[in-house]
């Protein structure tokens, strides 16, 4: 806990949570309830247009017939002045068009009924435009979104009091209560037990576990201090006779929470750490025994078939000599050391190689004790290194898994799994953006007869060739070539209107057949594709979303059935 950190209550959380639960729950009810307004409405305007063609379209019929022009403008007008009809529009072949209602909001009209001939059904002597009034539509959906949205924020309101009042008796103050007083807890000033003041209860909870652990940890000090107390009356009893052999005992101590401390902090500032960051952090804990230890030069290396490599040396840009394995005596447990003037190695082996630490200027480094925790700070430098040798094989095997699983073994494209993924984000980009967009689905001509006659490894080879071929052809920022299976690839184009995409289909059937792949089946004697292409214009004018893919295979049946060879958009 930093000071730089703001406080921030555990009821403040849970109130800000309800909030949000309860609008995600408004804005979903909202929705619902919208789209059962909607529904109803269009099925109340259904059931208007059944009746006024089984009631009205009869009469219109005998008007029109009779060319009694009054009696259905009244007719139109009764029809207008419906509430969930806005205008109504009676056109005939013959130049005659009334209508009745007010001015139409929209350019279509929302249904269409033929007026039929009185005594010949097939012939049709006009038609009847209706257009809806969407304006009530709006109104209901408005007024019913703003009353479930007044219901749920008083039913968050009460359910936030209701949390809000027992929170802060039950929780937030017992918690405040054990934070000033752990701030007061310490070996050198004793604290009376804890006392929370909350009522009595049959039961206990994890406030009541929390203030236990606390007068444990105030025993516990209480404890520390009394026996510290102790300690240091017998060492000033035993410092008037041995003050010599105190003040060495001292300063080994002092050393040997030195490395301790050490140790600790270096594991714990490699807890949890990415992989790009070992290197910095082993350059770190360098540093730290470098100084602690007073040696000018620190580093680490790897053995990695018979050949060694130094990996972080402190100071950076310190020439280090090879290593040279004769040079050093063996231990036990598969340790090696060895020491040169003022230089002193240690080594770790096993089957997999070894691990070398360097240290260059050592004080002390003739002590058995200050060898042995040099040998400690190597191990555990050795184990840090082990980690990091794990955490990059474990990356690179991430990265082979992931590139494998969106990448097709035979063509190295991108595999359908990677396409739809990449295909669902710029669909998203060009409605957001309001950008084009386009896809081309391809296909080889006649290939089930090629595997036929050559075989499947040269299909397969043939594959090969068009996956390069699009590899080739399509690399600019955002083009993504994939293989949807068997001969079937598809190709996505950002940012491309219908004239690129169609000069891109283009383009590539001219490479494909400039690769002169021979094939006897074919009537062309090689290897052609078909191309469909669909393009997105302009998303935000769109009037309801386009299914790129199932558009462009559309068009890519067209080609097929234009002869092949070609392409159709």
């Amino acid at each position: 806990m930093s000071s730089g950190q703001r406080f921030v209550s555990i009821r403040q959380n849970i109130l800000r949570r309800v909030f949000w639960s309860a609008l995600v729950c408004s804005s979903l009810g909202v929705l619902i309830q919208t789209l059962s307004i909607y529904s109803s409405e269009n099925e109340r305007f259904h059931q208007l247009t059944v009746w006024i063609g089984e009631t009205q379209v009869p009469l219109l019929t005998l008007g029109l017939w009779d060319i009694e022009l009054e009696p259905l403008q009244q007719q139109l007008q009764q029809l207008a002045d419906r509430p969930e009809i806005e205008r109504v529009v009676l056109e005939t072949p013959f130049q005659l068009r009334l209508s009745a209602g007010r001015p139409a909001s929209k350019q279509y009209s929302d249904a269409q009924l033929p007026i039929p001939h009185p005594y010949n059904p097939q012939q049709v002597l006009g038609t009847l435009h209706i257009y809806t009034y969407s304006t009530s539509l709006y109104e209901r959906v408005f007024q019913s979104a703003i009353w479930s949205i007044l219901e749920i924020a008083l039913i968050t309101l009460l359910i936030g009091a209701a949390i809000a009042y027992p929170m802060h008796h039950q929780l937030g103050r017992p918690l405040r209560r054990i934070a000033q007083y752990a701030t007061k807890l310490a070996p050198d000033k004793p604290q009376p037990p804890l006392k929370l003041c909350r009522s009595e209860k049959d039961y206990y909870d994890e406030i009541d576990l929390v203030a236990h652990g606390f007068e444990t940890l105030r025993q516990s000090l209480q404890q520390y201090a009394h026996e510290r107390d102790q300690a240091l009356a017998a060492l000033a009893y035993e410092r008037d006779q041995l003050d010599r052999r105190v003040a060495l005992r001292t300063a080994a101590l002092q050393r040997i929470n030195g490395y301790l401390d050490l140790f600790s902090r270096t594991l714990m500032q490699c807890v949890h750490l990415p992989v790009d960051q070992y290197q910095s952090k082993l350059y770190w804990a360098l540093q730290e025994l470098s100084e602690y230890i007073d040696a000018s030069v620190c580093a680490l290396a790897e053995e990695k078939d018979q050949h060694w490599q130094w990996l972080v040396v402190y100071p950076e840009a310190t020439p280090m000599p090879q290593y040279v394995p004769e040079q050093f005596e063996p231990v036990p447990d598969g340790w090696e050391y060895s020491s040169s003037l003022d230089v002193w190695v240690y080594c770790l082996r096993n089957q997999d190689g070894g691990s070398l630490l360097w240290l260059q200027g050592v004080r002390l480094a003739s002590s058995v004790d200050e060898r042995r925790y040099q040998q400690m700070a190597a191990k555990m430098l050795f184990s840090l290194l082990e980690r990091w040798q794990h955490a990059r094989a474990l990356e690179v095997s991430h990265k082979e898994l992931e590139r494998l699983s969106f990448s097709d073994a035979l063509t190295g494209l991108a595999n359908r799994r990677r396409f739809n993924e990449q295909y669902r984000q710029e669909l998203q980009r060009a409605y957001r953006h309001n950008t084009a967009l386009s896809v081309l689905m391809i296909d080889i001509d006649y290939f089930k007869a090629y595997n036929d006659h050559y075989g499947h490894g040269q299909g397969d080879q043939c594959l090969v060739q068009i996956g390069q071929c699009l590899l080739n052809s399509f690399q600019r920022a955002g083009e993504l070539p994939a293989r949807l299976g068997g001969e079937e690839f598809v190709v996505l184009l950002p940012y491309c209107d219908a004239a690129k995409a169609q000069r891109a289909a283009e383009r590539l059937r001219w490479t494909v057949e400039a690769l002169a792949i021979e094939h006897l089946g074919a009537p062309l004697g090689q290897v052609t594709v078909s191309v469909g292409f669909a393009s997105l214009q302009r998303p935000q004018e769109a009037s309801h979303h386009m299914n790129l893919l199932e558009i462009a295979d559309k068009a890519l049946y067209m080609a097929k059935a234009a002869g092949r060879n070609t392409v159709c958009g």
